[in-house]
């Protein structure tokens, strides 16, 4: 054999090598489809059989000699210790188990969810839509494993939501980062990534029986049935979408209490003031726990009612909102909002704007009432102001003493610390009418809406899994002694220990 026929052979193993190692990453890392990894591994297997066939002598040579006697038992250790590794990683594979050491067990479910996954009966799919780089999605496909851990029935799917748009279109996504429960007909889709967020979305998807929505009657109020501009018929077809049932309810025919079914009851915008038995009746529901969310606007007079609100923490003003700085195209009357306070009502209207056209402000009383959580969801600029002469005057402007200066809240979240009621107050109702839904598009009036309405009909079993904050361990600095110890054990007493034990090695072999 000439020698340059034997420099190219001796390439030949190596090219082997390499088309072998390129089978398994392509294999393991799911490059392409699997015919990529088994076209990879038999053209290196090839290799190596061209090899054997074109230089046979030498091969034969390498397995009698001396060498290969010698070697036997360092190849069966080999061979041994692949084999053993092999095994734990398909045991491994096969018996995920996962072991959360945080001391405040940041990465373990709350048993309120483990027992919702443990009793699913029917298949549930997550299909999660996230671009490339978006960052949260590594929290998702964390959280989503840690529950398709507990239950069979549980599985998930990360989806590229710009190159599979395929799946984009069939399950109608109209934006990034949304998660889909999938079960069966039903979906339900979220945008959070935290526990909280994602079991709620669970529990919405595996519901076989509708939350039930009673919208007040009888003063006037926005009609979930009507659909002209001024009509909730759009955010009504939203509601049914997520699993609501609406209905109506007259207070003024009720005998004794609300209808037990109701899950929530909702007082949008009524235009003349409820008497004050029908006062009673919807404060004496939410007293004992019942769930309400009242939609103001301006000029609205809820004074019948303003002893009860402001027990509870918040009242409308009689104002309209003026703010400069933060309106939509230009309208000071309709104020734009695009920072919220952390909430469970907000935590994912991150970058998304909210407009409320002709709302009052809203009074949050300080202190709190007494067993009273009251949260202030999002404010006007510091430019606005409440203008309290909106009926006569010409031209609108600050009057110190009769204005209240802002930032101004337009929302607000009450939770009751006994009996478990709860209250969201809007201090405006044309931000979710038809006339603003169909011909404002790009807002988050809905999503809001939607929301306030699902965290006021939350299950029980949630209200008992409070968010993780991550734990904390500052480091503290070192102290004098510290760093002196630090420094002479490091830079002193190691390399003249490292010294020593060299003289002495020396000494020996002298």
């Amino acid at each position: 054999m000439n020698r340059e026929k034997e420099r190219w052979l001796t390439f030949l193993p190596s090219i082997g090598l390499i088309l072998l190692a390129l089978a398994l990453i392509a294999r393991w890392q799911s490059l392409g489809s699997d015919a990529v990894a088994y076209a990879l591994a038999g053209l290196g297997v090839a290799v190596f059989l061209l090899y054997i066939v074109l230089n046979w002598h030498a091969v034969l040579a390498a397995f009698s000699g001396r060498q290969v006697r010698y070697g036997g038992n360092a190849l069966v250790i080999v061979v041994a210790v692949l084999a053993i590794l092999v095994m734990i990683n398909f045991l491994a594979n096969r018996h995920d188990k996962t072991f959360d050491l945080t001391a405040n067990k940041q990465y373990t479910l709350s048993d309120e969810t483990v027992k919702i996954l443990e009793n699913l009966k029917e298949p549930v799919k997550v299909l999660a839509f996230f671009l490339p780089n978006d960052s949260r999605q590594g929290d998702a496909r964390q959280m989503l494993q840690r529950y398709a851990a507990h239950s069979k029935y549980f599985s998930y799917q990360i989806v590229d939501a710009e190159k599979d748009r395929a799946k984009v279109m069939q399950y109608k996504v109209t934006s990034p980062g949304v998660l889909v429960f999938v079960r069966g007909e039903r979906r339900q889709e979220t945008y959070g990534t935290d526990e909280q967020a994602l079991t709620s979305t669970l529990l919405k998807v595996i519901r076989n029986k509708p939350k039930i929505v009673y919208f007040i009657t009888g003063h006037g109020e926005r009609n979930p049935d009507q659909y002209t501009d001024v009509g909730y018929s759009s955010i009504k077809t939203a509601m049914n979408n997520d699993f609501f049932k609406v209905k109506k309810l007259d207070l003024a025919t009720i005998t004794t209490t609300v209808p037990s079914d109701a899950n929530v009851l909702v007082l949008a915008a009524p235009q003349k003031p409820l008497a004050k038995r029908e006062v009673k009746i919807l404060f004496d529901y939410l007293n004992k726990g019942g769930k309400l969310m009242i939609l103001s606007d301006n000029g609205l007079d809820f004074s019948a009612m303003k002893p009860e609100l402001k027990a509870w923490g918040v009242y409308p003003r009689a104002d309209l909102v003026i703010d400069p700085r933060s309106s939509f195209f230009g309208d000071p009357t309709t104020p734009l909002i695009s920072k919220y306070h952390y909430s469970t009502v907000t935590k994912d209207m991150e970058g998304i704007r909210t407009i409320f056209p002709g709302a009052d402000s809203l009074e949050i009383v300080s202190p709190a009432p007494k067993g009273k959580t009251v949260t202030s969801l999002f404010e006007t600029s510091s430019n606005s102001w409440g203008e309290t002469n909106w009926k006569n005057a010409k031209s609108v402007h600050f009057d110190a003493g009769k204005d209240t200066k802002g930032p101004l809240s337009l929302a607000a979240s009450v939770t009751a610390m006994t009996g478990k009621g709860r209250l969201v107050l809007f201090a405006d109702s044309d931000f979710v009418s038809n006339g603003l839904l169909n011909r404002v598009q790009g807002t988050g009036n809905a999503t809001l809406f939607m929301n306030a309405l699902n965290w006021l009909a939350e299950d029980e079993q949630l209200i008992s899994i409070p968010p993780k904050p991550p734990a904390s361990h500052p480091i503290k600095p070192l102290t004098a002694g510290q760093r002196s110890l630090i420094y002479y054990v490091t830079v002193v007493f190691l390399p003249l220990l490292i010294l020593i034990i060299g003289l002495y090695v020396w000494w020996e072999r002298r």
